[in-house]
């Protein structure tokens, strides 16, 4: 379009509402003040009647005579906006056919930017293209038409050149983690976190290893031991408490749902085993009392013992 339109709105000055406002203002000034302090009686209640009436009746010619007023002066306004309305309508039909050819043509160059990316990514991908697809590299902000195409290659050649190198820092550190850790990485390509997951798990085995090294000191104290100390009754009720939490854990998921197919491999009960009897050639100092807490022990325990001829 050529010749640019102006919308031009003139706005006369309005004439003056003319009505016989000093006529009516004396009536009602008039009727105001015979009416005011009246008091009526019930022989007077049909003049009161009347008076309500007449009072009424000016008010609704009041009314009646503002609403025709507004209605007279309104109707050239809305008049005007009911067109206004509509013409802004065929304005918005028009501005949106050409907002979907706009979005299509601005669409289209995207996807020609996101294609001539996608040759770069093809051309440095190498061996990374399994573990880390295109889509999971592309910045949004590299397809804005405002974004250079060359800017845009050399960020995403940086970037597939980073994660090859976080790789290589993630072999070359985490050791027998280095899988794992691997993996992690591939889902939030993270490298703080995959190097963090490693010292966690490295944490957990030395703590593991401590473990057992206390577990193994406690077995080879409790064998060079002289003396059996039975375990309380608290104790074996703990134990008994343990080996049944730790046996429904074993098919409980982390998020509290039934695992059934662990459940399947293990459902067939296992038939415990009588532990081994061993025997020992000792000697002891003791009391009477000692030799009492001894028979009490070996009498709840279940074992024989005897002297050394």
């Amino acid at each position: 379009m050529t010749n640019e339109l102006t919308v031009r709105v003139e706005h006369p000055e309005l004439p003056a509402i003319r009505w016989n406002e000093t006529e009516v203002q004396q009536n009602l000034t008039e009727m105001l003040a015979a009416y005011t302090g009246r008091v009526y009686t019930p022989d007077t209640i049909k003049d009161a009647k009347a008076d309500r009436a007449a009072v009424n009746k000016l008010d609704k010619q009041l009314s009646d005579a503002a609403r025709s007023a507004k209605a007279f002066y309104m109707k050239p306004l809305e008049e005007f906006l009911q067109s206004a309305k509509q013409m802004q309508g065929q304005c918005k039909a028009v501005s949106d056919a050409i907002d979907q050819q706009v979005k299509a043509v601005e669409e289209a160059e995207r996807q020609d930017k996101a294609d001539a990316l996608r040759a770069v990514y093809a051309d440095c991908i190498g061996e990374l293209r399994e573990l880390i697809p295109f889509d999971r590299l592309l910045v949004s902000q590299w397809l804005n038409k405002t974004y250079d195409l060359a800017k845009a290659s050399r960020e995403l050649r940086r970037d597939v050149e980073t994660r090859r190198k976080e790789l290589k820092i993630i072999q070359d550190t985490c050791g027998e983690d280095a899988e794992a850790c691997k993996l992690g990485y591939l889902r939030v390509l993270d490298l703080n976190a995959a190097l963090a997951e490693h010292l966690r798990l490295q944490d957990n085995r030395e703590k593991l290893r401590r473990a057992e090294a206390e577990r193994q000191a406690a077995e080879r104290a409790r064998a060079a031991a002289p003396v059996i100390i039975p375990p309380t009754e608290e104790e074996r009720q703990l134990k008994a408490e343990a080996e049944q939490s730790a046996q429904r854990n074993a098919f409980i998921t982390a998020s509290g749902r039934l695992d059934c197919e662990v459940l399947q491999r293990f459902a067939a009960p296992a038939q415990p085993e009588l532990p081994a009897r061993k025997q020992y050639r000792f000697w002891v100092e003791f009391t009477r009392e000692d030799i009492a807490w001894f028979k009490q022990g070996a009498a709840e325990r279940g074992f024989r013992y005897g002297s050394i001829k």
